[in-house]
């Protein structure tokens, strides 16, 4: 687990170090306090969450959150925060970030990362299943218009759902007659 951790407050990040170890001894933590180190720290290499305080000296949370964005949209961002309220907590969320959690309530933070984390793999997942869809379909589009050969896709009432340019040039008709037509129309006694 790579962890970038934006603190201010040398005391937090030595807490948040110490609960992140217990969880994942293995663990490679970035941590950071100024604007400057956290945007080296997104660009440095990729990490599998970034945790951030809320209120931090000479910038906040939301620029934190809207760097992020920008330089690894695709990297969970969780507020670990003391001062941060219900208000600006939903705010926050619906601004992109994928939890918050408040530091008097530190145990939580464990189960937001599981949960991060475990989303964003999802998010990739379904992401690149689409992308594999997409390409397999424009595969079978482009095979499928330039077949040297009639094709007709016939649903199972026998209505015509789809058919080729070869198709349409053979039987002379245009597409869009053939669509939605029973195909035994076009068959020859």
């Amino acid at each position: 687990m790579k962890i970038l951790h934006l603190e201010d407050n040398l005391t937090d990040a030595m807490l948040v170090r110490e609960l992140l170890t217990k969880e994942w001894p293995d663990c490679e933590i970035d941590a950071v306090s100024t604007r400057e180190a956290f945007l080296q720290g997104l660009t440095r290499r990729q990490h599998d969450i970034i945790l951030s305080d809320f209120t931090l000296g000479g910038f906040d949370g939301y620029t934190a959150l809207q760097l992020a964005q920008e330089h690894s949209p695709t990297t969970p961002f969780v507020f670990l925060s003391g001062t941060i309220g219900e208000e600006q907590a939903i705010a926050a969320v619906r601004a992109g970030a994928a939890d918050y959690v408040i530091k008097d309530r530190m145990k939580r933070l464990i189960t937001a990362i599981h949960r991060a984390v475990r989303e964003a793999r999802e998010q990739k997942k379904r992401e690149a299943a689409e992308a594999a869809l997409r390409a397999s379909e424009q595969n079978y589009r482009t095979l499928f218009d330039q077949a040297n050969d009639g094709i007709c896709i016939i649903g199972p009432d026998g209505r015509l759902l789809d058919v080729n340019a070869r198709g349409c040039e053979m039987l002379g008709y245009p597409r869009a007659e053939f669509l939605g037509r029973n195909f035994a129309e076009f068959i020859v006694p």
